[in-house]
């Protein structure tokens, strides 16, 4: 390979083929974790511990067209996410 991009693309491509698993996983714990007699501390620690781990698996995309994109597809992304996180 001519650098560590493609490289990186390529052992991405190699090794993440268990991430579409971990994801519903973490989706299925998500909607399935309740308070209970837990503090609200810990409970949103818990939540966040699963947010940030999907933030791993779920890249934001980035926009590589030059010029830049008229259509702001990112922004509605990012939003969504957020929109998860809330529900």
């Amino acid at each position: 390979m001519d650098n560590t991009r493609d490289m990186w693309k390529d052992l991405k491509s190699r090794y993440s083929q268990g991430d579409l698993r971990r994801i519903l996983e973490l989706q299925q714990e998500m909607t399935s974790i309740k308070q209970d007699d837990q503090s609200i501390t810990d409970y949103f620690t818990k939540l966040r511990i699963i947010w940030d781990e999907l933030e791993i698996y779920r890249l934001d995309p980035t926009c590589s067209c030059d010029p830049k994109c008229a259509y702001d597809v990112l922004t509605s992304m990012i939003e969504r996410k957020q929109q998860d996180c809330i529900m």
